[in-house]
């Protein structure tokens, strides 16, 4: 009876259930757990993911989504892409302090390098790329700029939200300013301290108006769990 399901609607249920999963119990949730849930087969989820893994990419991916699609009403990506993303950066640092869900759910992903693996998959890709084009020329390829800058400003996330984790005094704020500082160096813009602090104090100014139009997005709830139901994308 569980195999009769539609199709396309047993893939949407399956997500669903997994990523109210993930914020409920945390990434490390397991398949088992989210068959029994989605009342599906584990085979069935294999069948349309493949494996637990594709599913937190998937959900990352959505995530940036329904961001960004705030984020634009601000700042225009083609027209600043370094401003755009270190924004997006911003905003979920703010979301992260604010829904401890949205804490636990990215320091698992981050055990699996699955915020890099969401981007190469297309997640932002476009804004990254156009940045590691814009670098000095170093005498590296242009997929060795990208994957090393990736892996820098990401490696430095995880690091960063591992120290917060164990209780380090770190705030999210000075957690930012380090991530800005992480661009800068990745993609060897070679700002000054003025450029930094002032791009970070922008930065602020702008989400700050961002969440007090938009409210709902410092709860995962209202603007990914529940109410989102896109998965296909």
């Amino acid at each position: 009876m569980k195999e009769k399901l539609d199709k396309k609607k047993a893939k949407q249920i399956i997500y669903e259930t997994a990523k109210r999963l993930f914020f409920e119990k945390g990434y490390e949730v397991g398949s088992r757990q989210i068959a029994k849930e989605a009342g599906v087969s584990q085979a069935l989820i294999t069948y349309h993911f493949g494996s637990k893994r594709n599913i937190g990419i998937q959900v990352l991916k959505e995530d940036y989504q329904v961001q960004a699609s705030y984020l634009k009403y601000f700042v225009d990506p083609k027209e600043e892409p370094l401003f755009f993303i270190i924004n997006f950066q911003n905003m979920t640092m703010r979301i992260r302090e604010h829904d401890p869900r949205m804490a636990s759910f990215i320091t698992g992903v981050m055990k699996e390098d699955l915020l890099e693996e969401s981007i190469y998959e297309g997640n932002q890709a476009e804004i990254f790329e156009a940045l590691v084009r814009e670098m000095p020329a170093n005498g590296y390829s242009f997929e060795k700029n990208y994957k090393l800058a990736l892996g820098t400003i990401f490696g430095i996330q995880r690091s960063l939200q591992w120290k917060i984790n164990q209780g380090f005094d770190l705030t999210y704020a000075e957690c930012f300013d380090y991530v800005v500082r992480s661009f800068n160096f990745a993609l060897n813009l070679n700002f000054t301290e003025a450029e930094i602090q002032d791009m970070i104090e922008r930065s602020n100014r702008m989400v700050d108006q961002l969440f007090e139009r938009y409210p709902q997005l410092l709860d995962t709830d209202q603007y990914l769990v529940v109410q989102n139901m896109g998965s296909d994308s």
